[in-house]
């Protein structure tokens, strides 16, 4: 009688055309991946500023009494901090001086990779909400962007309210 041997496991063949399909598929879904890491974090970033900005409003409200979010660097993406508006009017917005006069509130970090320019009527380095949570000045837009990548451009905005919305 003539048995037939019967083999457990995969033939070289078999496990290379695995690997191959595999790596195809790879391929195919690393680039998308990096696109989701990429609006994962654009969109927790500007979670970020909307917070600063709610939080700036509510501050305003809660102490009857003005405060400003400036930004701590040469651009708003370096980060902003919460100070409150002191006796003489201003809040004095140097980022090493809210901390040497104990007025900082709260601090946020700088953007890793993104852009964040502010556009209005003028170059603003603070922005002011009164007492009433309304904000001093025209309305603005920020627009947060990632250079380099496809990932879509965001805005929020403050209307003259003091609203603050993603668009």
């Amino acid at each position: 009688m003539n048995k037939k041997s019967h083999s457990n496991g995969f033939t070289l063949v078999e496990l290379l055309v695995v690997v191959a399909v595999f790596a195809i598929i790879a391929t195919i879904a690393a680039p998308n991946l990096r696109t989701l890491f990429l609006e994962n974090r654009a969109t927790t970033q500007v979670n970020q500023l909307v917070e600063a900005l709610n939080v700036a409003r509510s501050e305003a409200v809660r102490r009857n009494q003005a405060v400003t979010l400036c930004r701590v660097g040469e651009t708003w993406a370096d980060g902003w901090a919460l100070a409150p508006r002191g006796s003489s009017g201003e809040s004095d917005c140097a980022p090493g001086q809210l901390r040497e006069g104990g007025n900082l509130l709260r601090e946020w970090g700088a953007l890793e990779g993104a852009t964040l320019n502010l556009t209005s009527s003028s170059d603003l380095d603070r922005i002011r909400f009164d007492r009433a949570g309304m904000l001093e000045g025209n309305p603005l837009t920020f627009t947060y962007t990632i250079p380099g990548t496809n990932v879509e451009p965001r805005e929020v905005g403050v209307s003259a309210v003091g609203r603050v919305t993603r668009e």
